[in-house]
């Protein structure tokens, strides 16, 4: 388990509200954004779209955002991405919507899940491993979110799963979501059934009389 740093991103107040304002701030490459908590009123603002990617493409969705702003209820606050809007067709951003949270303060969030080591189910019984879910549903403090969970596969043999509730989770962390839910398993391969003797036979009959036939055309 790998606890992540926060990003800085730089807010601004929104003065003009509306489907056209947002329109024309998106062209200048801003996006409008919403941001709520329980100790903050919604409060519209505006956040680069450029320095959100660069930030947003190499981490997580549960990163935590450490917000700099004009606004004094939003500046020093940390912030998780909690939406994301885009357009139907080009895929583009078009509005985010962030939970302002307090250190210590307890959040729903998703974490993505990292497998470590070789199942010997696969590596020595032939087994095929199926990976049924990516990333775990879990309670944590705002502070002590953890970048992933580590689920460590190595003595997986065939017939042999893991479930929510198996997993290890970090001091302070709870899983949320449904303890028995498989995660990752370990199944027997499929093998192919051989061709009964009789179908083969029956085939190899077939092939013959389609040969005489055609010799027979060829004779005419």
């Amino acid at each position: 388990m790998t606890e992540r740093g926060e990003g800085v991103i730089e807010v601004s107040k929104r003065e003009q509200k509306g489907s056209r304002a947002a329109r024309a701030l998106r062209k200048k490459g801003l996006l409008p954004c919403n941001f709520y908590g329980k100790k903050v009123k919604n409060i519209t603002g505006i956040v680069e779209e450029r320095k959100f990617l660069e930030i947003a493409q190499r981490v997580e969705p549960s990163y935590l955002f450490l917000l700099k702003s004009t606004v004094s209820e939003l500046n020093g606050k940390l912030a998780l991405v909690k939406e994301v809007q885009r357009s139907a067709v080009k895929n583009k951003l078009l509005h985010i919507d962030f939970q302002v949270v307090e250190k210590g303060e307890e959040v729903s969030v998703t974490v993505p899940l990292h497998f470590t080591g070789e199942a010997v189910g696969v590596k020595a019984q032939g087994g095929v491993l199926t990976v049924s879910a990516h990333e775990l549903e879990v309670s944590c403090p705002a502070d002590k979110i953890p970048e992933f969970i580590e689920v460590d596969i190595t003595n997986l043999e065939i017939g042999d799963s893991i479930s929510a509730k198996d997993i290890n989770l970090p001091e302070g962390v709870e899983l949320e979501g449904e303890e028995d839910e498989v995660i990752v398993s370990v199944t027997a391969p499929t093998v192919e059934k051989a061709p009964a003797v009789e179908e083969t036979a029956e085939a190899e009959e077939g092939e013959e009389k389609k040969e005489a036939e055609a010799e027979k055309k060829e004779e005419k």
